[in-house]
C-alpha cells in the first residue's frame, strides 16, 4: 500500500519522539504508532497525538523516524511488516516493532471538561521551560475563571500567570 504524507508537519513527527520512552524495555513504547492517518507516542506517563501518514497499521522504533521524514524519503509501503521506501533513488526497508499498540483511546475521558481555556503554546513552553530549570519536577495548573489568568505554580513555590488566548 503506498501512503503520503497527510497535513502532517515532519518536525512535529520528529518532536514526537520526545514522548516515547526513552528506554527500549518495553519496545511498544519507543515506538511511534501509525493508524488511520495518526501518529501517536507515549512513555505510559504521557500520550500525544498527531496528524500523520495514509499508512497501515504499523509501531516504528523512534530511531528510524528521522529516515522517514528526510526530503529524500517518498514511495512508502507496508510489505511483510517493514516500510519500504525510496531514499535519494535507492531502496531502504526499515523493520517495524511487532508489538501490539495499547488501547491508549480508553484513555481519553468521555464526560465534559470540568475547565477549559486556550493558551499561547508559546507562552506555555516558555513558562515551563523557566520552571523545568528550577528545583521542582512538577508544576500545578490553575484556572481560577474564564478569561483569568491560568496558573503555573511549582512545588518550590516558584509560579508563573499566563493570559489565556481569546478563542
Amino acid at each position: 500500500m503506498e501512503f503520503e504524507i497527510v497535513s502532517m508537519n515532519t518536525k512535529q513527527l520528529k518532536a514526537l519522539k520526545k514522548i516515547a520512552s526513552k528506554t527500549t524495555i518495553k519496545p511498544v513504547f519507543h515506538a511511534i504508532h501509525f493508524k488511520d492517518k495518526k501518529a501517536v507516542a507515549t512513555n505510559s506517563g504521557m500520550l500525544m497525538q498527531i496528524d500523520a501518514f495514509d499508512i497501515d497499521e504499523c509501531l516504528v522504533d523512534v530511531n528510524h523516524i528521522d529516515v522517514l521524514c528526510h526530503e529524500g524519503a517518498k514511495d512508502w509501503e507496508m510489505d511483510n511488516g517493514e516500510v519500504i521506501f525510496s531514499y535519494f533513488g535507492y531502496p531502504c526497508r526499515v523493520p517495524t516493532v511487532g508489538d501490539e499498540f495499547p488501547d491508549w483511546k480508553q484513555l481519553i475521558p468521555k464526560t465534559e471538561p470540568i475547565a477549559t481555556t486556550v493558551l499561547s503554546v508559546e507562552y506555555l513552553e516558555a513558562m515551563l521551560g523557566v520552571l523545568k530549570k528550577g528545583s521542582s519536577q512538577s508544576v500545578t495548573i490553575s484556572i481560577y475563571e474564564k478569561g483569568k489568568p491560568v496558573v503555573l505554580e511549582a512545588v518550590s513555590g516558584e509560579y508563573g500567570l499566563i493570559m489565556p488566548m481569546k478563542s
